[in-house]
């Protein structure tokens, strides 16, 4: 009886949980685009969301906490800034100067070349010949599909090239704090999705209409 590899069914079983991710972003960077033609602004789309998941998670974030203890403020700082408001607010704000294809090579694209190296850096994770030339072939298919669109430097959309990468920057400190702290998925977006929705409500007791 011939075992399986077990390399092979932990690909396997990983593979779909990609092909998910992709899909999920690409149509996240989609539909941001179509709101954004309605009229709705980068703050409007994220208060839309954040109100709605802060809401839903805040029942169990209510009973997990923040888990100061384990992230730190500094990691705290980084699971709300790169999986919250400010991460979709940097993203959509791109979408308003380059086109939602550059949106997909430099956001989501470049993204896992973000969190290798800041997971190199900041816990030590080996950079193998296999990651060095996994990033080597996300700079080149994120600069060929940014060219091959039309992305000129220059123009408006070096200034969504820039919008994107920081997102892209964003959402990798709050991967590398989720590992670091060992936190769940479904923790850290409770945490993210709250802490988002108290910046809405608190900038909304702030706003006086003239």
């Amino acid at each position: 009886m011939v075992r399986p590899n077990p390399a092979v069914s932990q690909y396997a079983r990983g593979a779909p949980y990609g092909v998910a991710a992709v899909s999920i972003w690409a149509s996240f960077i989609v539909m941001a685009r179509f709101r954004g033609r309605t009229g709705l602004t980068p703050w409007n789309i994220a208060a839309i969301g954040f109100g709605a998941v802060g809401l839903l998670l805040l029942p169990y974030l209510a009973r997990r906490g923040f888990a100061l203890e384990r992230l730190g403020w500094t990691g705290l700082t980084a699971i709300v800034f790169g999986c919250g408001a400010p991460m979709v607010l940097l993203a959509n704000a791109g979408l308003l100067f380059a086109p939602a294809a550059h949106a997909g090579a430099l956001f989501p694209g470049v993204t896992p070349l973000i969190v290798a190296i800041l997971a190199a850096v900041t816990l030590r994770e080996a950079f193998t010949v296999q990651k060095r030339i996994g990033v080597a072939l996300i700079v080149i298919g994120a600069a060929g599909i940014v060219w091959g669109t039309g992305g000129t430097i220059g123009t408006t959309h070096s200034i969504g090239h820039v919008l994107f990468l920081a997102a892209g920057l964003a959402w990798a400190c709050y991967a590398v704090a989720m590992r670091r702290a060992r936190l769940d998925g479904l923790h850290a977006a409770a945490i993210a999705g709250v802490a988002s929705f108290q910046l809405r409500v608190i900038s909304l007791l702030g706003y006086r209409p003239e």
